[in-house]
């Protein structure tokens, strides 16, 4: 037996998404947080794969003074996220979903600074960017370095639309907007 129950394989299969509440311990969770810290916190404007806040140049918190709100491959930047990226038990996981047949090919930091409109993203699917590397199997592991529930900007999943395929993609242009 590994690390899932049935019921959650079958949770995943129905829903698309599985949440595995305290995967991770506390202490875990705190020396991810302050290796992304260290990170964000030396991250400057103009860098490839790093996006900043889009309405302001005021700076942020103590974790993050840049206000940065994505930065790509950031296990390459911290041998403490290298090994996140590459942890055992999350693999075990992969693995029970969809046999051995996995590969990791991006590890983002994803960052919702205090007070900023995430509104511009809007609903998106990512599969779309993805689809020329895969075998369709997709999947993201997301690790919440801080507290999340409805009013703190976490990713919102609606269960079941892995079987809606793939949507046309589009963008609208909004006045003001980004």
């Amino acid at each position: 037996m590994g690390l899932l129950g049935k019921g959650q394989v079958e949770s995943f299969e129905r829903d698309g998404f599985l949440i595995l509440r305290s995967f991770f311990d506390v202490a875990e969770v705190a020396d991810l947080r302050e290796a992304t810290a260290e990170i964000l916190r030396g991250a400057e404007r103009g860098t490839r794969g790093v996006g900043f806040d889009p309405w302001t140049t005021e700076p942020g918190d103590a974790l993050n003074p840049n206000r940065v709100y994505y930065y790509n491959d950031i296990f390459l930047h911290h041998p403490r996220l290298d090994a996140h990226m590459r942890n055992p038990r999350l693999a075990s996981v992969f693995c029970e979903l969809y046999d051995n047949d996995i590969d990791a090919f991006q590890s983002a930091t994803v960052v919702k600074p205090a007070m900023m409109n995430f509104d511009f993203q809007g609903w998106h699917q990512d599969a779309p960017d993805y689809i020329p590397l895969s075998n369709y199997k997709l999947s993201s592991a997301l690790t919440y370095l801080g507290e999340m529930g409805p009013d703190t900007g976490g990713t919102s999943l609606v269960p079941g639309s892995h079987r809606d395929g793939l949507f046309e993609r589009g963008y609208v242009e909004m006045p003001g907007w980004p």
